[in-house]
């Protein structure tokens, strides 16, 4: 199994995604959220894990139109504490 998450090795989403995925085979980060979908579209990456809340700076808007755009939906969420 593939994921792709937006950000660098340490940041939120890598962390949520070795946790919502422990037996990945291969966890990529992406700069930006449109690489991270079209990773999942064009690449062959089972899930993509994306921020649609940040605690600092509120709802993340961009997610929500990359999403439309490439009708990619949401399958599950996940808190990190």
């Amino acid at each position: 199994m593939q994921v792709a998450f937006q950000g660098e090795i340490g940041s939120y989403s890598y962390i949520a995604s070795k946790n919502l995925f422990p037996k990945a085979k291969n966890i990529v980060g992406f700069s930006d959220f449109s690489d991270t979908v079209q990773a999942l579209i064009k690449e062959n990456f089972n899930y993509a894990v994306l921020p649609v809340f940040n605690f600092t700076a509120g709802r993340v808007s961009d997610i929500f139109f990359e999403l439309y755009k490439n009708d990619v939906f949401i399958v599950g969420e996940y808190f990190l504490k």
